[in-house]
């Protein structure tokens, strides 16, 4: 068991614990797993690894360049295909060939990993979206390719459950626990068409040659009134594997599961303090700055829709959009991001919702997170899964809100690159302890500016320049422009 700096090792025979240290913290959400000869450890977010010999306690560790960590929900995982170990953090899977060797992303924009497993040729993972109201289960081969999804269905996971994959070869079934019992998906087929019927098994799962082992939490008959309501209760049953029963499933694989209705209002998703390295992007003026966010604080998961905006001119809150050749008043474009408003009308709509237009710097950080990433998903070049821009196709309008999910920010935020630009609060040029200036467009004597920061790049941009996280222009803070939308946040109190 990991236990913040060791690894615990409990005997089957005597019970006789033996601890091992390790040179980092990897707390509760790192992750653990062992084999025939080593116990692996995992940091939160896969930045390091550690290995120890079972039998000499013989220590050796590894990191992983350009991975921090997570500031997202989620957990970290470690299992083993062979001679493959694999991590997968919150937000990406990566593989390692033998002990030490050169790191491969399978894949990033995975949000809120809580399930981890590997099969002699894919990697299977459980995530929960946080606007999600259903669990996905995801694959994705070991070597690389493109990743399958299949959607539990309703009632499968239940509300507050964490389920645990196990992989079975003897069935060659990826299984995990839920509402009416041991569910199995075909690591062959990617297809779930497995069932052990038994009680409804919460969480932990585990599995050998003969049976499958389940933790349940339910009420339960006492023995002497076994008609009667029953107490509260926690208990393990085992299933033969030889009752998974195979039967055919109206579910079957797909791509990436789409994106949901675009609701009234974002949803917002947390972002906790942290330093980071604001800039460069887009400027000579604006130069590489240290900046601290003292405070955590809260983001809306998705640029500010034309249904949320619509919302507050229904509220006599908001004004109507002076020009009709944009996204608002457009049929069908409820979910596409509200453009053409000033900054000043940008701030009253997040005022309405009880939220604030948001700083650069909150912007910036909720994209780049502490790992000074060049976009918001990662390292990788921008591709039209991951933004929605033109540097793949010409684009003349935008796209829907959260239309790119692989393209998350590590804080699980959508579209901080491409779609619309947003508006950011205040200044295009700001003045930073130390005496440092930085900006779009600072004046050449003193650390002002009569326009207003625009963040990220949007539909219309074709360069990977100008998506990456730290691009930025300056515009005047009354323009109404077709490609420029905006998001809010809302900071806590201390």
């Amino acid at each position: 068991m990991l236990a913040g700096t060791r690894i615990l090792r409990i005997a089957r025979a005597n019970g006789a614990a033996t601890a091992w240290s390790l040179s980092w913290d990897h707390a509760n959400l790192g992750g653990i797993f062992a084999d025939d000869v080593y116990a692996y450890a995992a940091m939160p977010g896969c930045a390091a690894i550690t290995r120890i010999d079972k039998e000499t306690a013989k220590r050796e560790e590894m990191t992983i360049s350009g991975v921090a960590f997570p500031t997202t929900a989620g957990v970290t995982a470690l299992a083993k295909s062979d001679s493959r170990l694999l991590c997968a953090s919150p937000t990406e899977v990566f593989a390692i060939d033998g002990w030490g060797g050169e790191p491969t992303k399978l894949i990033s924009g995975i949000r809120g990993l809580f399930g981890f497993v590997a099969s002699p040729l894919d990697a299977f993972w459980l995530s929960m979206p946080p606007e999600a109201t259903l669990p996905s289960m995801g694959s994705i081969p070991i070597l690389g390719g493109d990743p399958l999804y299949v959607i539990p269905a309703e009632g499968e996971i239940e509300a507050g459950f964490t389920p645990r994959l196990v992989y079975s070869s003897v069935v060659n079934h990826v299984l995990y626990g839920s509402s009416r019992g041991v569910r199995g998906l075909d690591a062959t087929t990617k297809r779930l068409d497995a069932l052990a019927e038994c009680c409804p098994v919460a969480a932990d799962l585990a599995a050998d040659d003969t049976f499958v082992y389940g933790a349940v939490s339910g009420f339960r008959a006492r023995p002497e009134e076994p008609q009667g309501p029953g107490t509260r209760a926690s208990w393990l049953v085992r299933i033969p594997l030889a009752e998974l029963h195979t039967q055919t499933f109206a579910v079957e694989p797909s791509g990436p599961p789409a994106p949901p209705d675009c609701p009234d209002i974002s949803p917002l998703v947390p972002v906790a303090s942290g330093e980071f390295t604001l800039g460069p992007g887009g400027s000579s003026k604006q130069v590489a700055t240290d900046v601290t966010l003292p405070d955590a604080y809260e983001i809306d998961m998705t640029e500010v829709s034309v249904r949320a905006y619509g919302k507050c001119v229904e509220a006599g809150a908001c004004p109507v959009p002076s020009l009709t050749s944009c996204n608002y008043g457009f049929p069908g474009a409820d979910c596409q991001p509200m453009n053409c408003v000033t900054q000043a009308e940008a701030a009253q709509y997040c005022t309405w919702a009880g939220r604030a237009l948001p700083t650069a710097e909150e912007l910036e950080f909720a994209a780049r997170g502490t790992d000074g990433r060049t976009f918001p998903w990662g390292n990788d070049a921008p591709t039209d899964d991951l933004v929605c821009w033109s540097g793949t196709k010409h684009r003349t309008q935008t796209c829907e809100i959260g239309s790119r999910p692989l393209g998350a920010s590590p804080v699980g935020a959508l579209d901080l690159s491409g779609n619309v630009r947003e508006w950011t609060a205040g200044s295009a040029c700001t003045a930073y302890p130390g005496g440092s200036c930085s900006g779009y467009d600072c004046a050449s004597s003193q650390c002002k500016s009569s326009l207003a920061a625009v963040f990220g790049g949007g539909f219309v941009d074709d360069t990977p320049l100008e998506v990456e996280s730290p691009f930025q222009i300056s515009e005047n803070p009354s323009s109404r422009i077709t490609e420029v939308g905006f998001r809010c946040v809302r900071r806590l109190a201390r």
